[in-house]
């Protein structure tokens, strides 16, 4: 009982804290921008970026090869995982479907693929799953109004409360831990008939950059087995390049969407701060803190984040603008006259030759489409770790505290 009292202390706390005085903007925007540079200077997935880049310009199909990593015999056909949002567009209200034959093929083989050593869940939910899409289905059938996400398998990092499943921030601490509610993004990704498979595996707490510090054990870049997928959000980054689901809600404090999607080539995206509730989120820097999409495109991060933004009274912190149809956006010729700067610090020694090239290659592929790139300079770069250390460990010593005066007195 007192193990229990303590583990919805220690997510109540972490979940809800309000806002603290202690960060200031110019913490934010520094602890932010590091995320750049881990980004430009990691070479784990070359293999990954080429890929994402062939898939934008239309090159690439989607298709899943990991020299000596997964068995691909496991893996039915990607092509229905591709751009579900085009399947599946708000805009215009249309509505997108997983047959039954693809369900039982998705719900099957892929449960055998998480078996595989790239570990991208810590739990996992196949028969309600199963069960929902044949109901999906049959709810089509008759013609019946469904939601946007209506029989997409979606993912859920494990530091995002789900009623009734399991949600233990990749610790030991939480380990048994069903929480009584869903997060605020999980209310709307079940209004939007989403089909939710499980949650992923994380660094602990959120608390890392590579998701080798779990207590489920390491995810592994299932475009290498040998190399990491990045952090902190790495199982819902690889669950998504592996095809183990269309999409995934990852979190980011200071780079865990984007740089876990950055190698596992995937399309992630950090909302502006909020934009989407963090009500439910076991918070590791709730100044910093931000829950997003992770995709297989840009079409389908824009179509998911439609759907999960949006003002939440219990966060005081969420925006009270309106959501953007952020799709209309995405016309033909978009990238045209568009100005995308090239900050200096981000280009000198320790940027490998190969995740270089691969830069260069997109930098070209943006002009030749129409963008203007523009060199400029962001002196204040060095700050951004020994400004962002302190911004974000603030935060956690002030969780760390609580916990431990409640330690005293429950356990």
């Amino acid at each position: 009982m007192r193990r229990r009292l303590f583990q919805q202390f220690i997510v109540r706390r972490m979940a809800h804290e309000p806002l603290r005085t202690v960060t200031t903007v110019a913490g934010i925007a520094l602890g932010i921008a590091v995320v750049i540079a881990i980004q430009l200077t990691n070479a784990s997935s070359v293999r990954g970026f080429e890929t994402a880049l062939d898939t934008v310009s239309g090159k690439a199909s989607i298709e899943i090869t990991a020299p000596g990593g997964i068995d691909e015999t496991l893996l039915p056909d990607l092509g229905w995982l591709r751009d579900f949002g085009a399947a599946s567009p708000v805009i215009e209200g249309d509505m997108a479907i997983v047959t039954g034959e693809q369900t039982s093929l998705f719900a099957g083989r892929r449960a055998e693929a998480v078996k595989q050593p790239v570990n991208a869940f810590t739990y996992t939910h196949f028969d309600e799953a199963m069960d929902r899409a044949r109901k999906a289905e049959a709810k089509y059938a008759k013609g019946a109004r469904t939601g946007a996400l209506e029989g997409l398998p979606i993912g859920i990092k494990d530091v995002v409360v789900t009623k009734g499943q399991p949600t233990t921030a990749a610790s030991r601490m939480l380990a048994g831990w069903t929480p009584p509610y869903d997060a605020a993004v999980v209310e709307r990704l079940r209004a939007a008939d989403a089909i939710l498979i499980g949650k992923q595996n994380c660094d602990e707490f959120g608390m890392g950059s590579s998701t080798e510090n779990s207590a489920q054990g390491p995810t592994r870049n299932p475009w290498d087995l040998e190399r990491i997928p990045g952090g902190s959000s790495g199982g819902s980054a690889a669950a998504v390049a592996a095809g183990f689901c269309a999409a995934s809600i990852g979190t980011d404090t200071g780079g865990s969407i984007r740089q876990p999607s950055s190698m596992c080539g995937v399309v992630g995206l950090k909302p502006t701060y909020g934009r989407v509730s963090r009500w439910g989120l076991i918070a590791y820097a709730s100044s910093l803190d931000q829950i997003g999409p992770m995709t297989r495109t840009v079409e389908d991060a824009a179509l998911l984040l439609e759907l999960i933004a949006g003002h939440d009274p219990r966060d005081s912190t969420s925006l009270v603008d309106a959501v953007p149809k952020y799709r209309s956006k995405l016309t033909s010729g978009v990238v045209a006259g568009t100005k995308i700067g090239l900050p200096a610090e981000y280009f000198g020694d320790g940027i490998d030759p190969a995740v270089r090239a691969v830069l260069d290659r997109t930098i070209s592929v943006m002009r030749d489409a129409g963008a203007r790139f523009v060199s400029l300079s962001l002196p204040h770069t060095r700050l951004a770790l020994p400004t962002y250390y302190p911004v974000s460990y603030t935060h956690l010593r002030a969780h760390e505290t609580d916990s431990y005066l409640v330690c005293r007195l429950l356990l």
